[in-house]
């Protein structure tokens, strides 16, 4: 298996993985994403999810849990294997719940629309 940098204006932008190439020439790969935060500031509670599902490579697909409360901070932060949005602790789930059981912190956040997708 080979990975190719791609350079154009800007520099080398990202890394193609050979399972994303059209043809001969390999599809520009950036970071799959998805980000939500939360804060309650009634009873101090602030954080965020992050999971990257990028092909690019190890290290970049990983799972993160950021949470304050109170003024004490909990970080999870794992690996994710390609395609997935579980890691061993957090689940973030595209059903609308995300899900985090870990030592340091466990807790649900059930996401409600407020609209619908045009």
């Amino acid at each position: 298996m080979t990975v190719t940098d791609i350079t154009d204006a800007w520099g080398t932008i990202g890394r193609a993985h050979p399972s994303r190439r059209r043809g001969n020439r390999p599809t520009r790969c950036g970071k799959d994403n998805a980000y939500l935060s939360f804060w309650d500031t009634t009873n101090e509670v602030f954080g965020s999810f992050h999971v990257s599902t990028s092909p690019n490579g190890t290290g970049a697909r990983r799972a993160r849990c950021s949470v304050s409360v109170r003024g004490k901070v909990f970080e999870i932060i794992e690996d994710l294997s390609p395609g997935s949005f579980a890691s061993a602790s957090i689940d973030f789930g595209l059903n609308g719940a995300i899900a985090v059981a870990a030592s340091t912190v466990t807790g649900r956040l059930v996401n409600a629309p407020l609209f619908v997708a045009a």
